[in-house]
């Protein structure tokens, strides 16, 4: 206390107050908005603390409200309170822990070799330290440099350009054959549909259902600590419109709180229903007992942990046939494995990056790291659609110059537009096919403007999302409103025909249209106005 205070009064430079080590508390919790009073000497907290036994609450906002400047004036009686309530949130306390790991480690090594102050850098220090951490094989020799660094600077020393040169040398070296890194891979989401109904967890403290809870994350492209500290309370069901809202708590990344809302709607009409979003999200959510709490669980309804979500997903990926580890041992899979199944999924089935970083809350560009080379899965079909539009470019260029000399030869238009001869393809092929028979029923649609349809269906007992019209439109899908008429008979007086579903009658429209043109020539042959 004695010496921060000299340092506040004499305008020496900052000295960090020695605080006590920070308390080893689950790996999932991330700290509270407002701490508990014990950890201040502010009295009662003006909004309530989040018991500490209590799981997923960390991340939560703090309750909203205006500042006091009385409780400011008496915080402010005991400076070292008010610096260590700085420290405890100016970092996520999931970093804590390996900030003093490399802090101690780094403290050891230095006087060992000889360094009166440890974190009073010099070339020689940098050079020492990282030169031993290389040869003991640490892969993350950078890390415990970037906290010497830190506390370097916080103690009051100059970075001069000498020791950024030196920093970089030895990063640069500490860096060469470091070989493949432990970065999280992503497993192939449209086959994790066929385990979705196991409920035994793959892994010692990991989740329960475990293809489920994985599909589930990688659908919302979360953390492994994100899906563990997400409540039932989270997720809202919209059973009308079948979508599922999870508001996700704060993470690291999020210092101010805000969280976020994600929204899924049901897949089911495009992709089997193992794999999608809502149902999936419905059926974990009858799999849980009543009241609030986790969303996932563990055998013995704990909160799964982070080594449990990674050894999951591990255990997932062996089981689809997947190796588990890099050519030079690193494991494959680790706790952000969902958050890049996702997010590989949505770039390789042509969703726009931008909306893939949007969904997953990146706000930078690091998120390419995640999806690597997934958007060029579909790149190599670019010169076949090419080519083929192009195909169908020079098909219809023929087919125009071929009408147009058979006319010559004839003397005899053929068409009044070739074109007209291109359009209605649909409309104008052979319903009788053993594949698919127009219906003797029509089906008109209900919505705004909707027209009258002849529905083209191989079998009324199909699933309704195979159903389409002449024209292609899918009738049968769940965002459709549309009524089944029985015989033309009972054609509603104001229902429109759709032209395409009924070709005779646009080729009636333009022979009208031709005979009208026709007496407006006749009767005024000189073409002048009356």
């Amino acid at each position: 206390m004695g010496r921060f205070k000299r340092s506040l009064q004499g305008g020496g430079p900052y000295v960090r107050p020695t605080l006590p080590p920070p308390k080893r508390a689950g790996v999932l919790h991330e700290g509270f908005a407002i701490a508990p009073a014990s950890q201040h000497a502010l009295g009662e907290s003006p909004v309530p603390a989040p018991a500490l036994s209590e799981p997923g609450r960390a991340g939560e906002p703090r309750g909203y409200g205006r500042g006091s400047a009385a409780i400011a004036l008496a915080a402010v009686g005991d400076p070292t309170a008010c610096v260590a309530r700085i420290w405890d949130d100016a970092s996520a306390s999931s970093s804590r822990g390996p900030f003093q790991s490399r802090k101690q480690l780094w403290e050891s090594l230095a006087r060992k070799a000889g360094a009166q102050d440890p974190f009073c850098l010099t070339p020689n220090i940098i050079f020492t330290v990282m030169g031993a951490l290389k040869t003991a094989g640490y892969r993350s020799a950078e890390q415990y440099l970037d906290v010497a660094k830190a506390i370097h600077v916080s103690l009051g020393h100059g970075w001069t350009e000498q020791l950024a040169q030196a920093r970089r040398l030895a990063i640069r070296s500490a860096r060469r054959g470091l070989g493949h890194p432990k970065q999280a891979g992503g497993l192939p989401l449209a086959s994790l549909g066929n385990w979705a109904n196991q409920q035994e967890p793959l892994a010692a403290e990991g989740p329960t259902w475990p293809a489920r809870a994985t599909l589930l994350a990688s659908w919302w492209l979360l953390r492994e600590i994100e899906a563990s500290r997400a409540r039932k309370s989270h997720i809202c069901q919209d059973v009308a419109e079948l979508r599922i809202t999870w508001r996700l708590p704060s993470s690291k990344t999020d210092q101010a709180a805000l969280g976020a809302y994600r929204s899924h709607r049901c897949s089911c009409e495009f992709a089997p229903s193992s794999i999608c979003p809502y149902h999936l999200m419905a059926a974990q959510l009858e799999s849980l007992p009543p009241g609030d709490g986790p969303l996932f669980l563990t055998q013995d309804g704990g909160v799964p942990s982070k080594q449990g979500w990674a050894d999951t997903f591990q255990a997932l990926a062996a089981r689809l046939g997947l190796a588990t580890h890099h050519p030079n041992g690193a494991r494959a899979y680790t706790g952000h494995s969902a958050r890049v199944t996702g997010a590989r999924h949505l770039a390789s089935t042509q969703v726009e990056l931008w909306r893939v970083q949007l969904f997953g809350r990146w706000g930078s560009e690091v998120f390419v790291h995640y999806i690597q080379e997934a958007p060029l899965a579909q790149l190599d079909s670019l010169a076949l659609e090419a080519s083929a539009k192009m195909s169908i470019q020079e098909a219809k260029l023929q087919l125009q110059d071929l009408l147009r000399r058979s006319s010559e030869m004839l003397n005899h238009p053929i068409s009044s537009s070739p074109s007209d001869m291109l359009e209605d393809c649909e409309a104008g092929m052979d319903p009788a096919s053993p594949q698919m028979q127009v219906t003797e029923e029509l089906v008109l649609n209900l919505n705004a403007g909707g027209k009258l349809h002849r529905p083209l269906i191989s079998n009324i007992e199909d699933h309704p999302r195979v159903w389409r019209t002449k024209c292609g439109w899918r009738f049968g899908n769940t965002h459709t409103d549309y009524e089944w008429i029985k015989s033309e008979e009972d054609i509603p007086a104001q229902a429109r025909k759709c032209s395409k579903c009924f070709p005779s009658l646009k080729r009636t429209t333009s022979s009208s249209s031709s005979s009208s043109s026709s007496s407006s020539t006749s009767a005024d042959p000189a073409g002048g106005k009356n």
